[in-house]
């Protein structure tokens, strides 16, 4: 499931990967979870709108029904990572291991949201 945060342009689409962003998993019981999205104030109603058709796109990429409920949480202007921002330091391309580890991957985005918050 942590795949959602990878693949999220793919799977809502570009025109929703303008102006949201998943930022976590909140487990359920019965093995389902709720979403957490940033998403901008002004598309904040087309959204909330078209959350059904979102989940459906998600559960259909990962496969079952997991994602039960979209939580939107209204920001200013969503920050998109960039390319940039998940490039692996020299560090990281010297080292044997070619990709970083998802705990990696999701440190930075934490550190990119929490910097960007202030």
């Amino acid at each position: 499931m942590a795949d959602i945060f990878l693949s999220w342009k793919d799977v809502v689409g570009p025109h929703y990967a303008r102006f949201t962003l998943p930022t976590r998993l909140q487990a359920l019981p019965e093995g389902q979870f709720t979403l957490h999205v940033q998403v901008s104030r002004e598309q904040a109603l087309e959204v909330r709108y078209d959350a059904p058709k979102l989940i459906a796109r998600l559960n259909q990429y990962f496969g079952g029904e997991r994602i039960h409920t979209l939580s939107l949480h209204l920001v200013e202007d969503v920050v998109i990572p960039t390319e940039e921002d998940s490039a692996p330091s020299e560090e990281q391309r010297s080292s044997e291991q070619a990709v970083p580890s998802l705990e990696t991957l999701l440190a930075r985005l934490q550190a990119h949201l929490r910097d960007n918050k202030k």
